[in-house]
């Protein structure tokens, strides 16, 4: 059973004229209890924010789109189109 626990705004970066265009994956993780929202984007950076909505920070990881992010233990694995690494 899923419960739903509210929402939150993600604000658009100031050089994307759409928030859809800019993030390219998404994935919500579960580490030591607490659970972070993962977002990939156009630029190649991983967003990421506690479940409220208070962003935690960003990393640049490649200069080609975030394909996608799968849960992996103990790192979640990210997908560019040449790159597989993961993310800590």
């Amino acid at each position: 059973m899923m419960e739903y626990e509210g929402e939150f705004e993600i604000s658009k970066p100031a050089n994307s004229s759409n928030i859809a265009d800019t993030f390219t994956a998404m994935e919500v993780y579960l580490q030591k209890n607490n659970r972070y929202v993962m977002l990939g984007d156009q630029f190649g950076h991983i967003h990421v924010y506690f479940k409220n909505g208070t962003k935690i920070g960003k990393s640049a990881l490649s200069r080609h789109p975030i394909i996608t992010i799968l849960k992996h233990y103990p790192y979640p694995l990210y997908a560019t189109k040449n790159l597989i690494g993961f993310f800590n």
